[in-house]
């Protein structure tokens, strides 16, 4: 349905203000269909048409356009400028796909069902054939979620630093 949401937290990985981290998904779809489709009324005659027989096609309700989010501290905020990964979820088969983007400089920590931590979320914000009578509903399948993270070349300056030396 719009407006609904799937997060993914990693205190580990999204904590990395700065780095390039890589969201690896498993993707599928699987077909719903609410309720059992009526037969098709025939009217019959002596000599027919092949097409008076062919059933007729079902409308699929899919998942057309989602938006990238994460906590600043104050709001939840766009992750991605542009629409690369908009419609990540219209699919038809199993596909595995990897999202890759910098960790924001400003992500903090939120409680998202009494758990906190750091947070991104998608929301679905439109769904294609939403209002046809008795579609079959094309629900995102996601598994295999990996998250990993990196710096590549830049250099990071640290915040704390502590030695240990002779249990001193």
């Amino acid at each position: 349905v719009p407006q609904s949401s799937f997060y993914v937290s990693s205190r580990e990985a999204l904590s990395k203000k700065g780095g390039i981290i890589c969201l690896q998904l498993k993707l599928d779809v699987i077909p719903n269909q609410m309720s059992k489709p009526k037969p098709k009324e025939i009217d019959w005659k002596l000599i027919m048409k092949k097409n008076a027989f062919d059933e007729p096609d079902i409308p699929r309700a899919s998942v057309m356009k989602v938006l990238w989010e994460y906590w600043n501290g104050r709001s939840w905020v766009r992750l991605f400028a542009g629409d690369e990964y908009e419609n990540l979820f219209f699919r038809t088969h199993e596909e595995h796909v990897s999202v890759v983007f910098h960790c924001p400089p400003d992500i903090e920590e939120t409680a998202v069902n009494s758990e906190v931590n750091y947070w991104i979320r998608i929301r679905v914000l439109k769904i294609d054939n939403l209002y046809e009578s008795d579609p079959i509903y094309m629900s995102p399948w996601i598994e295999e979620v990996r998250i990993s993270y990196e710096y590549g070349d830049t250099f990071v300056t640290t915040e704390h630093c502590m030695t240990v030396n002779a249990l001193d």
